[in-house]
């Protein structure tokens, strides 16, 4: 099983993305897709070593693990989703009940339209 959340759920492009994952798996690898009309897929990392971290209560720091993933300047704003891939794990879960992280590329604060996601709250039941 393999879980994960952001360390800040927006991060501009050239930022840095910090993933806190835990996994009972030795290795994992996350696969990045953009949300647009559809999902698309714009990055795969190599396999990651796993390390396994129990869930703690709601008041204390997991501290689970960092995984740091550059964002590339290219990125356009928009809601992205890094899917945790184990060994032997299938397709992207579309109803992102389990090892799916949603963040944020911010973009360069000019438009006029502001579309807000509860980032929080997916976290907190997801």
């Amino acid at each position: 099983m393999i879980h994960g959340y952001p360390a800040r759920a927006g991060v501009a492009p050239g930022e840095s993305l910090v993933l806190h994952v835990a996994t009972d798996a030795p290795r994992f690898r996350v696969l990045f897709y953009r949300w647009g009309e559809g999902l698309l897929r714009v990055h795969e990392t190599g396999w990651l070593a796993g390390e396994y971290a129990a869930p703690r209560g709601a008041a204390e720091d997991w501290q689970w693990p960092p995984y740091e993933f550059p964002i590339p300047h290219d990125w356009p704003s928009a809601v992205y989703i890094a899917h945790l891939e184990e060994p032997g794990g299938g397709a992207i879960d579309l109803a992102m009940n389990s090892a799916a992280v949603l963040f944020v590329v911010r973009g360069n604060g000019r438009s006029k339209l502001l579309y807000k996601i509860p980032l929080a709250t997916y976290h907190a039941y997801n």
